[in-house]
């Protein structure tokens, strides 16, 4: 395991070039199949049941769908500060 959030970024990219794929799956669909399979469909059916008509849940997936994570290389990533501002509050 990678001591620091720069050899961590730096061991999946070179992961990546031989092959190796990360062991959760970002794609959505992918990790909500493996999460029942590791938990169940009761724990699953809890969090992912969408009470109502699930307009909610279709609005934050089509939300996510949206961001796009860009690649920031050649960066000194050594210290990070992952802290986020809502409304005016950390």
């Amino acid at each position: 395991m990678a001591k620091h959030w720069a050899d961590f970024q730096y061991e999946i990219y070179l992961n990546g070039l031989t092959g190796a794929v990360p062991r959760l799956p970002t794609d959505l669909t992918r990790l909500e199949a493996l999460t029942e399979q590791r938990l169940g469909p009761g724990p699953v059916g809890y969090v992912a049941g969408s009470a109502g008509d699930g307009s909610t849940a279709r609005a934050n997936r089509a939300a996510l769908e949206r961001r796009r994570i860009v690649p920031r290389m050649l960066r000194d990533v050594h210290e990070r500060d992952l802290s986020v501002r809502v409304l005016g509050r950390c």
